[in-house]
C-alpha cells in the first residue's frame, strides 16, 4: 500500500505509504506528481473514509500541498456521500465514504483560458462520481468551479480532464435520459462556459457501450480519442471518420488479452526505454 519512484536501476528512490487509488499522473513540466490517496478519520461511531488529494515533488516524494477532500466537498456546497461497501472502504477498515475522487490533472494550457479565469493552465481539476467535478487554485486552496455534469444521472462520471481546446473530456457512466428503460455511457466533451455538449460517442445500439464503473478517456490529437472500458478494453476512434479504428481486446476471439481494469492509457514507452538500464529490464521470451 502506498506511492514508489524507482531510478533507471530499480532502485527505490522515495516511497510513500497511504492508500492511494483511482490516478497518479504528472504535471505537463514533468515536475509534480498528482495523486488520490485516503484519510480515515473517526466522526462519532463512524469511521469514514476521505479522500485526500495531493501534490508532491517528482524528485523527493515530499508533500507540496495536501488537501482533505471533505473540506473541499463542503466549500462547494454539496453534501458529502454517505457510501458504504466498496474495496476502498475495505482496505482502510472504515464504514462510509464522504466522497469518490476517481481522477486528478493539471490544467495544461488551452484555448479556454481567456473565456474563464478556472481554465488557467496550472489550475488543478479533479472529479467526484456522485459529487462533481471541480477546479482548484494551484495550491489545492481556493475552489474555482465546482459543478456536477447536466447530461450524467447523479453525476456517474470518471476522469475528466481539460483539452487543448478548453472543454472538459470526460467518461459519463451513466447517461441521464429519462425516455429509456435502460442504461447507457458515453464519451463527451463539454463547454462548461456555456454549459453545453460539443461531442458525444455512444454506440448506435445505446445499450451495447455502458459501463456503470470506471472508464478512461484520452484525446491523442485533434482527431483521435482513446477510451477504455472496464470489461471490453481500449478503443482507438476516429471523429472525423466517425468510427472505431482499433479495438484493443486480445490476439484472438475467445480471449482476452485485456482484463477487466479502472482504465487504460496510451503511453510512448520508448523515452523508459532509453533511458533504463539494460540489465534491469526484464527479459522477454
Amino acid at each position: 500500500k502506498g506511492l514508489r519512484r524507482f531510478n533507471r536501476d530499480q532502485t527505490t528512490m522515495w516511497e510513500l505509504t497511504g492508500q492511494f487509488h483511482h490516478q497518479v499522473n504528472l504535471s505537463p513540466d514533468k515536475k509534480r506528481v498528482l495523486a488520490l490517496s485516503s484519510e480515515v478519520v473517526k466522526r462519532g461511531n463512524l469511521v469514514e473514509r476521505d479522500d485526500l488529494l495531493l501534490i508532491l515533488d517528482v524528485e523527493t516524494g515530499k508533500t507540496i500541498h495536501r488537501r482533505n477532500a471533505r473540506e473541499i466537498v463542503k466549500d462547494g456546497k454539496f453534501i458529502p456521500l454517505r457510501w458504504g461497501n466498496n474495496p476502498l472502504l475495505k482496505a482502510v477498515n472504515a464504514t462510509l465514504e464522504t466522497s469518490h475522487f476517481n481522477s486528478i490533472y493539471e490544467v495544461p494550457k488551452n484555448k479556454g483560458e481567456t473565456k474563464a479565469s478556472y481554465l488557467k493552465a496550472g489550475n488543478i481539476i479533479a472529479n467526484s462520481s456522485g459529487v462533481g467535478t471541480v477546479i482548484l487554485s494551484p495550491d489545492l486552496r481556493e475552489t474555482l468551479y465546482f459543478q456536477p455534469n447536466p447530461e450524467s444521472y447523479s453525476h456517474q462520471v470518471h476522469d475528466v480532464q481539460v483539452s487543448s481546446t478548453g472543454e472538459f473530456l470526460l467518461f459519463n457512466n451513466l447517461v441521464y435520459d429519462p425516455t429509456l428503460n435502460y442504461a447507457y455511457s458515453s464519451i463527451n466533451k463539454y463547454d462548461p462556459v456555456k454549459n453545453k455538449t460539443t461531442f458525444k460517442y455512444t454506440a448506435e445500439a445505446k445499450a451495447l457501450f455502458f459501463s456503470a464503473a470506471c472508464g478512461g478517456v484520452q484525446e491523442l490529437d485533434d482527431d483521435t480519442l482513446f477510451f477504455s472500458h472496464i470489461v471490453n478494453g481500449g478503443f482507438l476512434y476516429s471523429r472525423k471518420q466517425k468510427k472505431i479504428l482499433h479495438a484493443f481486446q486480445g490476439r484472438n476471439g475467445n480471449r482476452l488479452d485485456i482484463v477487466p481494469t479502472q482504465q487504460l492509457k496510451l503511453i510512448n514507452f520508448r523515452s523508459f526505454l532509453d533511458n533504463s538500464s539494460k540489465e534491469a529490464l526484464p527479459k522477454l521470451n
